[in-house]
């Protein structure tokens, strides 16, 4: 596993964490063809508001 943003065109596979993923980081990155991307998270989406860092739900808190 690598974290060097480098290598990112000639990996086959790329896990981001997404529970800070804003979507200005994502656009200017080109995915090349059969590259796997993976969205990792602590918690299901639904369970956190639009900003991504705060629980949507009190219960989840």
């Amino acid at each position: 596993m690598l974290f060097d943003q480098c290598e990112l065109e000639r990996s086959h596979a790329v896990i981001f964490y997404g529970h800070h993923l804003r979507y200005e980081v994502l656009k200017p990155i080109r995915r090349p063809l059969g590259q796997v991307w993976i969205f990792a998270a602590d918690e299901s989406p639904v369970h956190y508001n639009f900003d991504g860092d705060e629980w949507s739900d009190d219960n989840w808190r």
